[in-house]
Parts: structure tokens; sequence; C-alpha cells
């Protein structure tokens, strides 16, 4: 028994110890729980990194406004273009990507600002030509415009959006016609007598045969207007018509080009009769201007100023006046007027002037009415000063009287010499100072003519323009054909007048932009703005002679 118990613990004690070996290898060698294995190491995990596909954007520019052409002529950027007022605005657009191909399809808009008033408008679309793309604007105003285009895409992203700007100058060169004053016969008018009343149009000194002309009409009752048609007959307009009542009539005649477009702008004028009961005696006082014809040679004169007396002589009891002097302003202008009758007023309208005036102490016999300084313009010819006239005595009667109208000619003698000389970006190119080298002076008119007596070379200087010489004979004497071929231009830009322009002159009118200073203006505007920068830039390194 006891041999047995002994067997048993023997085999108990070996299980026990196998047990216990089991334990320690798993332990050791074969148990992966990081929490019971101390030996172990944590394995170290390599992530591996998988792209994912994408696809590249394809690469969009800008689009370009490569060429802006206004009625066929390709505009330089930073110019100003100048168009006639009077006709519409051909635009075209040439659109191009960053390569210099063609774009079409695209939505192109543009705009307008006329730059002194600061109003926008758009203009209707341009239409595609197939990469190039047109409009059309009809200008409203003179002035300086701004013109914006923008293109984008309207089909795809083929393009990013671009944008243009130019400037373009609209000039009224339509000429203004001119009534002649009308004539009246008999004058004065007499109560149920037939009067004829005749007028001329012409545009620049040149008889117009195929104007649209009338004429309003008030009598002694100035509500009443009546506005009648003037027939043609030859190259004059006129009508016949017969008054009931004594009293002043005044007439208004219109003319205007009957073609279409038209050729030249409208114009009219304002005349006077006077209507009386019974015809005038046969003596009658007469008003007109002393000299009656005058005559004034351009050639080295030291004034452009010359001066017309109106006079009234064989008068009785002469209380009131009414007269309408009329002239044509591209050969004369009234620079000063000086009443010499009463008291009144002097207004003037284009190109007549009115004045009205009485006196308390009536004059009998010889008087001067009025004083006139004219103004010349630099062109010779003949011209006429043309009457018409109220008088009145101190009964408040008409006075039957002659109006005797004057005429002014100006002449170019030989030998002087004629020129023209141009004030770059001005429309008046009076001041310039011709001297020559023999000391002979004279000065320009506003349309650019001197005259001069003089051999040798002239220097010609005006503030604010690069000075310039030439040759006297290159002039041509009166007595030839009337043909300007001498012809120069001085160009602006010299403030300063070191007779260069350069960096000093920019900085000057840089300085006074926007202002009114008159040495900065050199288109004489009335402001320094950005024509004035133009020119001067536009003219940067040059020098004068």
């Amino acid at each position: 028994m006891n041999n047995l118990l002994k067997s048993h613990l023997r085999l108990w004690f070996i299980l026990g110890l196998a047990a216990a070996a089991l334990l320690t290898l798993a332990f050791q060698g074969g148990e992966t729980d990081p929490a019971h294995c101390h030996s172990c190491k944590t394995p170290t995990h390599t992530p591996t990194f998988t792209p994912t596909p994408t696809s590249t954007p394809p690469v969009v520019s800008a689009c370009r406004i490569s060429e802006i052409y206004f009625n066929e002529q390709l505009y330089q950027p930073g110019s100003v273009f100048t168009a006639p007022l009077e006709s519409p605005l051909e635009i075209t657009l040439r659109l191009v990507n960053q390569q210099g191909q063609i774009l079409i399809g695209a939505n192109v808009d543009a705009t307008v600002t006329q730059t002194d008033t600061v109003q926008s408008a758009a203009i209707s679309p341009p239409i595609d030509q197939s990469g190039t793309y047109d409009a059309v604007y009809t200008p409203e105003s003179t002035g300086l415009h701004l013109f914006q285009f923008s293109a984008s895409d309207m089909t795809g992203p083929r393009f990013l959006p671009c944008s243009a700007e130019a400037l373009v100058e609209f000039e009224d060169k339509l000429p203004t016609c001119t009534l002649t004053p009308p004539t009246f016969v008999p004058y004065p008018g007499t109560v149920n007598q037939s009067i004829t009343l005749t007028t001329k149009v012409y545009v620049n000194g040149q008889e117009q045969c195929d104007a649209t002309a009338d004429y309003s009409r008030t009598g002694p009752d100035p509500s009443i207007l009546i506005q009648f048609p003037l027939r043609r007959e030859n190259c004059a307009y006129t009508d016949t018509f017969t008054p009931t009542q004594t009293g002043n009539y005044t007439f208004t005649l219109f003319a205007r080009d009957s073609a279409s477009p038209a050729r030249y702008h409208g114009c009219s004028i304002s005349g006077y009769l006077p209507v009386i009961a019974t015809p005038p005696p046969t003596s009658t006082p007469t008003l007109g201007f002393t000299p009656t014809h005058q005559i004034v040679d351009l050639c080295g004169r030291p004034s452009s100023d010359i001066t017309s007396t109106l006079q009234i002589t064989g008068v009785t009891n002469l209380a009131r006046v009414d007269l309408g002097i009329t002239y044509d302003r591209t050969f004369i202008i009234p620079a000063q007027i000086t009443p010499r009758f009463g008291s009144g007023s002097v207004s003037q309208s284009g190109n007549t002037i009115r004045y009205i005036a009485s006196s308390n102490t009536p004059v009998n016999g010889t008087a001067d009415l009025l004083l006139i300084t004219w103004r010349m313009q630099g062109r010779d010819g003949i011209t006429p000063l043309a009457l018409t006239s109220i008088l009145t005595d101190t009964a408040g009667a008409l006075i039957p009287h002659t109006a005797q109208n004057g005429t002014l000619e100006i002449d170019i003698s030989p030998p002087c010499l004629r020129c023209t000389v141009n004030l770059q970006g001005r429309a008046n190119h009076s001041g310039v100072l011709v001297t020559s080298s023999t000391g002979e002076q004279a000065q320009s008119y506003p349309n650019g003519l001197f005259a001069i007596a003089a051999t040798g070379e002239l220097n010609l200087t005006a503030p604010g323009y690069l000075s310039t010489q030439m040759a006297a004979s290159a002039g041509l004497t009166a007595g030839e054909p009337k043909i300007d071929a001498c012809q120069v231009t001085l160009l602006a830009g010299d403030a300063n007048g070191d007779n260069t322009v350069n960096i000093l002159d920019l900085t000057y009118l840089a300085g006074r932009y926007q202002s009114a200073d008159p040495t900065a203006d050199l288109n004489a505007s009335g402001l320094v703005d950005i024509l004035d920068l133009a020119l001067a830039a536009g003219n940067y390194q040059r020098q004068g002679q």
C-alpha cells in the first residue's frame, strides 16, 4: 500500500514538472500577447502610398484686342483720332489670343464717354465677322470721347477677358451758310403797294443756288407771326407781299441745305422794313459808313484792327435809332463797339450787331451814331457791311431815309510775301510773331496768314511753341495766284521758352493740370488737360530752329 502511494506521488510530481515546462515555453517563445510577453518586440508597420489619378486643367490666357480701326484707319494707342461730327463712325476690332490667332464667337461690348461731361452711353454690340468685330457709332456732340471695349468668352473657357481704350475727337467740319441782308424794293414800304424781298445764300463765299429758304414776318402787331417760303429765281431767293398797315415790319430769313446728308449748316438773318402811308420825298437823309468803301492792305500792318464810323446826314429831329449791321465773320469780327448817339444798348448775335438807342436832345443835320473797331481775320477780298435801320423823330414818327451799305476791301499788295503758319493743336493761329533778318515784323491772323515785305530768313515764334525759320523767298506775292505755297507748323510743348521740349516742360504742364494757366494751356482750350500733355509728349526732345 505504501509502495503504491509512493508511485502515485512520483507520477503526479513528474506531471507537474512537465506542465510547468510547457507553461514556461509558452510564455518565452510561443506567446504573442504583448501584455504577457516581455521579450517580444512590436512589429513596425511600413505604410505604402498609392497615388490617386487626377486630370490637369488646360492653361487659359487672356485675349487681346490687337487692332482698332476707325473709318478703316488703324488707331495708334495713346493718340487721339479725329473724326467728323456729321458722319457715323465705323469701328472695327481685331480679337486674338496670346499666340496671335483670331478668336471668333466672343462677347464684345463697347461704351463711349464724353470726357468733358463724363456722360457714358453704350454702343450696339459689335457684330462678329469671323475674328473682327464691327460696330457703328453716331456722334451727337463735338469734343473728346473715350471709347472702351471689352471681350469675354461666351462659348467656354477658351480665354480670359480683355479690354482696350481709344480716344476720338469729334469735330464739326461743316461750314455754316450766310444770308445776305434782305433788300426791300421799294424801301421804305408804302401801305397797299407791292414790296419785293430778296436775299442770297453763300457758303465760303460761293453762291448756293439749290438751298431751301423761307422767312417769318411780324407787322405792327408783333403777336401775329406769319411764315412764308422763299422761291428760287436763278441764285436769288425772293417773295412779294403787300402791307396793309403802317408801322415797323420785322423779317427773319432762314436757309438750309436741300441735300441729304447736309453739306453745310443752316443760317438765319433778320431785317427791318418801315411801312409808311405815303411815299417818301425825293430828298431823304442818308445813313451809311464813313468811308463807304474802305481799302486796307494787310502787308506789314502793325495792327489787325481797322475802324468804321456809322453816320447819318441830312436828318431832322432824330430821337431814336434801331440799327442792324451784318458782316462776314470770315473777314472781320467786332473788337470794340462805341456808341456815339444818346443812350441805349448794343447786342451781338451771330454775324449781326444790333444797336438801339434814344436821345433826349434830337439830332439835326449830320451826326456819328456808332464807332466800330473791326479785327481782321487774315482773309483778303471784298466783304459787305450791310445795314438795316429804323429812325424815329421826337413825335415817334418814322423818318424816311436811305440806308447805304458799306464795303471793306482787304488786299495784300506786291511785293509783299504771304504765307500760312499753323499752331499745332489750335484752331486760332493768330499771335505768331514773324521777324525778318533785316528787322521787318508782322503777326499772323486767326487763319494763320501773315504778310510781310521782307527778304532773307524769317524767324517765327509764339509762346508755348518751338520757333522755326523759313526762307522769305518761299512766299507768294499777292499779285500771283491765290495759292498758299508756303505753309509751316510750329510744334507745341515749349512751356518754359527755352526752345526745347524736355522734362522741364512736361513737369510744368503736369503741375498745372486741370488749371486755366495760359502758358500750360497749349491748345488754348481754356483748360490744361490731357490734350495739352499729349501735344508736349508727342514733341519730346525736339528743338526749335
